[in-house]
This record gives C-alpha cells, sequence and structure tokens, in this order.
C-alpha cells in the first residue's frame, strides 16, 4: 500500500523551486576534477538548475554561467538588441568590466572585448550612450570606462581610409552590354573578364571587413559616389551591376545598427533624427540580416533610398551624403567621449566638427 505522506513528498519535490534534498546535494562534495567531467556533459540550462540546489553548486558554476552570459550581452550588441542588452546591464551593471567573445551577422569575431568595447567596435552610438549611466554604479567606474576606450584606441581614433573601387570601375566600363546583362543574370558566374573582376572584389573586400573589428564606413560611403560619379557615364546595366553586385556587397559587412538605419530610411534616421526603430525588416518585406541566398543582397539586390517628393534627385548623392551625415555624428560622439576620457588625440579634422544629425 502506498504511503500518503510519501505522495505528498513528491508532489512538494515536483514544485518549482523546490530545493533538492541532501542526495542530490551529496554531489557537490564530489572532487574537483570528478565534477568537471559531469560539467562538460551539461547544458547550461543544466547548469544553472544544478546551481540553485546547493550553495556548492552555485560556486562551482558560477564562472561558466557568467561567462555564458557575458557571451550573450555581448551577442545582444553587435545584433543590435538594444532592449535586452540593457536589460541584463540593467540586472548586472559588473558585466560591463566582463570579456567574451562573440560574432556579429557579418560573421566578425570580436575577442575578448567588453560589452561596451562591442558597442564602440560596432558603431552602436544609441547604445553606448544608455550603457554610459551604469558604469556609475561601479567603483571607479568612470575610471573602468575610459580604461576601455584607451584599450582600444591608444593612439586615438584611427583614420580611416576606403576601400579603392578604381579597378572595378575600369572593368565595367569597359565591359560590353551583353556581358553586363549576362552576370546581372547570373551573379556568380567567373567566365567572364567582369565576372573574375566582381569576384575578386568580393574575395579582397571580405578579407578587408572580416579584419577590420572598428567598423570602417568609408567604404559605404565611397561606393555610393562612385555610382554617383558614374551615373551619367555608364548605362542602365552597368549601373545596376554596380548598385547590386558591389553596394550591395559591402551592405552585407554593416553593423547591426547601420543596417537597422539603412532599413528604418538614412534620410529619416540622419535627415529627420529619428531614433533608430531596432528594426531589420526593409521596406516592409525584406529581412535584411540574418543573411541569406533569398534576400539576393551582394548578388541581385543593393539597398538605397530616394528622396521623398523629389526622384530626380541623385540616389548615389543621397544616400553617400545621409550616410556620411550619420558617420558624421557618430564620429563627433565619439571624440566627445575621447575627449570626457582624457585622450584627445585624434585629428578632428577628419570629419567636420558639426553635424545636424542628433544620435539619440
Amino acid at each position: 500500500m502506498k504511503n500518503s505522506g510519501d505522495e505528498v513528498n513528491k508532489e512538494k519535490m515536483a514544485e518549482p523551486g523546490h530545493t533538492i534534498p541532501s542526495q542530490l546535494g551529496n554531489f557537490s562534495v564530489l572532487p574537483r576534477d570528478m565534477l568537471l567531467e559531469i560539467s562538460s556533459f551539461l547544458s547550461n540550462k543544466s547548469k544553472a538548475q544544478w546551481s540553485q540546489t546547493s550553495h556548492g553548486f552555485y560556486q562551482f558554476f558560477k564562472n561558466d554561467l557568467e561567462k555564458e552570459a557575458v557571451t550573450e550581452l555581448n551577442t545582444h550588441v553587435l545584433l543590435g538588441n538594444e532592449k535586452k542588452a540593457l536589460a541584463m546591464i540593467a540586472s548586472c551593471p559588473e558585466r560591463l568590466c566582463a570579456r567574451g567573445t562573440a560574432v556579429d551577422y557579418s560573421g566578425r569575431t570580436f575577442k575578448n572585448v567588453t560589452p561596451f568595447q562591442a558597442a564602440l567596435l560596432s558603431h552602436d552610438v544609441t547604445l553606448w550612450k544608455k550603457m554610459e549611466p551604469y558604469f556609475d554604479a561601479l567603483p571607479d567606474g568612470q575610471a573602468e570606462k575610459a580604461n576601455q576606450f584607451k584599450e582600444l584606441f591608444p593612439e586615438g581614433l584611427p583614420k580611416q581610409e576606403s576601400y579603392d573601387f578604381s579597378t572595378l570601375i575600369q572593368i565595367i566600363t569597359k565591359s560590353s552590354n551583353a556581358e553586363t546583362r549576362a552576370s546581372l543574370d547570373k551573379p556568380l558566374d567567373i567566365t567572364t573578364p567582369l565576372g573574375l573582376g566582381i569576384d575578386a572584389f568580393r574575395k579582397k573586400f571580405t578579407k578587408l571587413a572580416m579584419e577590420e573589428t572598428f567598423f570602417n564606413p568609408m567604404h559605404l560611403i565611397k561606393a555610393f559616389k562612385v555610382y554617383d560619379q558614374q551615373y551619367s557615364q555608364w548605362n542602365d546595366n552597368q549601373c545596376r551591376l554596380f548598385l547590386c553586385q558591389v553596394i550591395g556587397y559591402v551592405q552585407r559587412f554593416l553593423p547591426a545598427c547601420y543596417a537597422q538605419a539603412v532599413c528604418q530610411g538614412l534620410y529619416l534616421v540622419a535627415g529627420e533624427n529619428q531614433p533608430l526603430r531596432r528594426s531589420l525588416i526593409y521596406n516592409n518585406s525584406l529581412l535584411f540580416y540574418p543573411l541569406s541566398y533569398e534576400s539576393g543582397l551582394g548578388f541581385d539586390l543593393g539597398l538605397s533610398i530616394e528622396c521623398p517628393g523629389n526622384p530626380h534627385i541623385s540616389v548615389g548623392w543621397l544616400n553617400s551624403t545621409m550616410l556620411e551625415e550619420l558617420c558624421r555624428a557618430n564620429t563627433s560622439e565619439l571624440l566627445r567621449l575621447e575627449h570626457r576620457v582624457g585622450q584627445s588625440n585624434t585629428d578632428s579634422n577628419a570629419w567636420a566638427p558639426w553635424s545636424w544629425c542628433t544620435i539619440c
């Protein structure tokens, strides 16, 4: 016959938050080597559950769980998940001092960086400005913030140069209309000089972009300027090829915050000072990130804006101007931060000091 008391105990053990009795808690007195072996088979979720059963397990799994939390936090930062990132910092401001490794949408790996550094490297001014007040909750928080900035930029903000598109411009200019049309129809075809030229550009630019952990906006600005300069000299297919397979390909390496600005509309963000909405859906239909074959970005598609109410304004000029203005505003904020932390080594003439765009 079943004991009614046993049934009651089983029900209590099944209740959420019930502390598992000593039979499992005794595992915490096992040799450390054995616990390490056991933990290698546990998921982070299991480790979190075990850490709630005893103080010993909590201490044993604490470092692993916090390391995973920082990786998750840095991932939120790099993917532009502002609300989730700030929530994790608000619950534990000490995470601003922790370091982790995370990967952005383009596949760039950011190794051993703090959440604040991840936001700085990806130009996410809105996010790092919202992180700043949490440093006040830390002992010597302002010194910590200054040290993190100086670690990234010991000589001040670097001077950045754009990719050299001159070789590619010559190849496209010399290509016949039939060859250009063929490359548009088959963007991965490398049996023609044009196809080989585009393929060489992709490989070279990919290597460059993956090595630049501090985002360089000059590449896309220059690409739009080239589009503007060549628009009257190239035929429609040549212009479309450059927009889809060059500008679009450069856009594949944008940080999440810039991709979100493109999706919202550079004109609205930089021209009308709209706060960043943090959406990655372009034109209410296309998902910018994560990258997918279906989107065709960099092969069949390049994203651009047109001037509301004035379709005659050059697309290349408008996009380069709005992007340059957004970058100028971002750089102005970085220069102010550089000054606040006591390191003003940057030649501020690299960007005009004024900006009509406000980052909030």
